[in-house]
C-alpha cells in the first residue's frame, strides 16, 4: 500500500483479507481503522515510513484485548503484516479504543451477521466490564455523560474512592488515558 493510499478502511479490509487469527478477524467486522504517517527513518534496506494505528472496537473486543496480551499480539501482529506486505512500510504504533458504534449480532432467517449499532457511554461501560469479568458490580445508578472532554459520572449516593477506581480504570482504557471524570451526587432516582 503506498503512503497515499494508506486509510483506515483500506487497512482494515486488507487485514481481513490476509486471514488472520479467528478472533482478529472477529474482532474487524464492526471495527473502524485510523492511520497516521509516523516517524521516518533510514534502515539497510532504504527509507522506511512508519505508521501509528489506532483500531476502535466495540466494548467486549476491546476488554478481551485489554485483559489479554496474547490477544493485543496477535491484533499488533495482523496489522504489522499488512503494512508490511509494502516495502519500506512499517507499524509503529499500535492503540486501541472504544468504538461508539459497538457489534451486535443479527440474525435473519437466512444468516447471522455482525452489525455496528451506536452504543452510550453507559452501555458501552457495562458491556467492558462484563466482558472483562472483574469483581465488583458497577453503581446500577450510575449516568455518564461527556461533555468538553470530561466524563461526568453521578449516581444518587456518593461512591467510595476504591468503587470509582475500577469505572475510571475503564473509562481511560475506552477513550484515553488522559480523560477526566468528575463525580457527583444527584438528587432523585
Amino acid at each position: 500500500m503506498p503512503a497515499e493510499a494508506l486509510d483506515g478502511e483500506a487497512l482494515r479490509l486488507a487485514v481481513i483479507a490476509a486471514g488472520p487469527p479467528p478472533p482478529v478477524a472477529g474482532m474487524l467486522g464492526a471495527a473502524e481503522v485510523r492511520a497516521g504517517a509516523g516517524a521516518r527513518w533510514e534502515s539497510s534496506h532504504g527509507a522506511v515510513q512508519g505508521y501509528a494505528v489506532t483500531v476502535a472496537l466495540c466494548a467486549e473486543d476491546l476488554a478481551a484485548v485489554d485483559a489479554s496480551p496474547s490477544a493485543r499480539d496477535l491484533l499488533e501482529r495482523a496489522f504489522a503484516a499488512a503494512i508490511g506486505a509494502t516495502p519500506g512500510h512499517a507499524l509503529t504504533a499500535l492503540a486501541a479504543r472504544w468504538n461508539r458504534r459497538g457489534a451486535v449480532r443479527v440474525t435473519t432467517y437466512r444468516e447471522a451477521a455482525t452489525a455496528a449499532v451506536a452504543v452510550t457511554l453507559d452501555e458501552g461501560l457495562r458491556r467492558y466490564h462484563r466482558a472483562r469479568g472483574e469483581g465488583g458490580a458497577l453503581p446500577d445508578d450510575l449516568r455518564l455523560e461527556e461533555a468538553l472532554g470530561v466524563v461526568l459520572a453521578s449516581t444518587t449516593s456518593k461512591v467510595a474512592r476504591r468503587e470509582r477506581a475500577p469505572v475510571e480504570a475503564a473509562l481511560a482504557s475506552m477513550l484515553g488515558a488522559d480523560v477526566k471524570v468528575r463525580w457527583s451526587v444527584r438528587s432523585g432516582g
